[in-house]
């Protein structure tokens, strides 16, 4: 039903500038590329095609250095004794969609535990990274009492980091504290590439919220929350309500 949907979409008119301006908006490029191409390539203009393949190619090159420089970041607080859970990012993409070229994403999302973060900061400094907010020790306990992330730059500007000990900022009430997902984790068998995650019940709370703290603006939102319960048909509902 799906193919045959699309196959009757692309036999209308379409603004081809118009759609790929807002798959790009809505960060859709990797979905909108995989189903042409899947489904009826020939439909689509030669021209418009190799446009949305490129911009394809350039995502999931961006994505692949995302996540090696993720695993990166997870050993070397592993070794450290910083336990840190990522999620969103590549972590969702491998999760919701199956692979970590299929969505698009700007930064890397990686929670940690409130009394780790001098540690963490301390960390990954020496690797290139400058906090947004420069801190003196002094200022970092009150930093962390108002705030819930400390997010970081690589000097190159190709990888941001966001270290975060609160899933949304202290202004909204979201009602799974961060003790809740650390207890979480102890009936979790996901992982990412070694690293253990969110389970999939809270992955899914966790991506409600943050499609609603932002107010729905971008579709790649909804996917997530819908590709996340389709990958996952054995949810405990009872427990996620």
């Amino acid at each position: 039903v799906r193919i045959e949907r699309i196959k009757l979409l692309l036999g209308k008119d379409i603004d081809w500038p118009y759609l790929i301006r807002s798959a790009m908006e809505h960060g859709l490029i990797p979905l909108l590329y995989k189903n042409l191409k899947d489904t009826y390539p020939e439909a689509v203009p030669e021209g418009v095609l190799h446009q949305i393949r490129n911009y394809f190619l350039i995502n999931a090159g961006h994505n692949l250095l995302l996540n090696e420089e993720l695993l990166q970041l997870l050993r070397l607080f592993e070794n450290h004794g910083v336990f840190a859970i990522p999620y969103k990012g590549p972590t969702l993409a491998e999760s919701a969609y199956g692979d970590v070229t299929l969505r698009q994403f700007c930064d890397l999302d990686i929670l940690i535990r409130q009394r780790d973060l001098r540690k963490a900061k301390d960390l990954i400094i020496p690797l290139g990274y400058q906090p947004h907010v420069n801190l003196a020790d002094a200022d970092i306990t009150h930093y962390i009492e108002s705030r819930n992330e400390l997010s970081f730059m690589r000097q190159d500007g190709r990888v941001g980091v966001e270290l975060q000990w609160e899933i949304t900022p202290h202004y909204l009430n979201f009602p799974v504290p961060s003790r809740y997902l650390w207890q979480s984790l102890e009936r979790s068998s996901r992982k990412h590439s070694g690293f253990k995650t969110l389970p999939a019940d809270v992955e899914l709370l966790v991506m409600c919220v943050h499609g609603t703290k932002d107010q729905w603006a971008r579709l790649l939102w909804v996917c997530d929350v819908a590709e996340l319960i389709q990958k996952n048909n054995d949810l405990d509902w009872n427990r996620v309500i």
